[in-house]
């Protein structure tokens, strides 16, 4: 049983690390627990005495290891594709105030299905037709606007 002690040591230590690397689900670093714990285990049984500190002793000082390792893979920027850095923020919106826009002319920048887009005194913003098929380049007015819901109607 004693063999299987530094063995089962090693190949945790390695399913942890690589757990650190490589996304799945969590079995390596399952694993690497697992064998972690029966390495302990039989140190524990094999040297009843010093067992408890050799394993105490382990578990310190793996946790300092892979503690500045997650550091170094932070500092070394191998982490950009494991960590979202930037704070996701949702759109802002190019008009605050849609209920001043009915009356006013745009011009369709793509087809109206009912929906699409529109440029307003150089501002292009998201309209909704008021129900009717509207063509590329049309001509259009607000003729409706609640709840950041533009209402457009092609001009004849």
């Amino acid at each position: 049983m004693t063999q299987y002690i530094i063995p089962l040591l090693l190949l945790g230590i390695l399913f942890l690390t690589l757990e650190i690397f490589i996304p799945n689900f969590g079995i390596l670093g399952i694993t690497g627990i697992i064998a972690i714990a029966l390495s302990s285990v039989f140190t524990v049984i094999a040297y009843p005495v010093t067992g408890f500190l050799i394993v105490f002793g382990v578990l310190f000082f793996l946790s300092g290891c892979f503690y500045f390792l997650i550091k170094w893979v932070k500092s070394r920027q191998l982490s950009g594709s494991f960590i979202l850095n930037e704070v996701l923020e949702p759109e802002k919106k190019a008009l605050d105030n849609f209920e001043a826009m009915i009356g006013k002319e745009g011009v369709t920048e793509v087809p109206l299905k009912p929906f699409g887009s529109a440029m307003f005194n150089g501002v292009r913003l998201d309209v909704y037709s008021d129900g009717a098929y509207v063509p590329k380049g049309r001509t259009v007015k607000v003729i409706d606007a609640d709840n950041d819901r533009i209402i457009v109607r092609e001009m004849n």
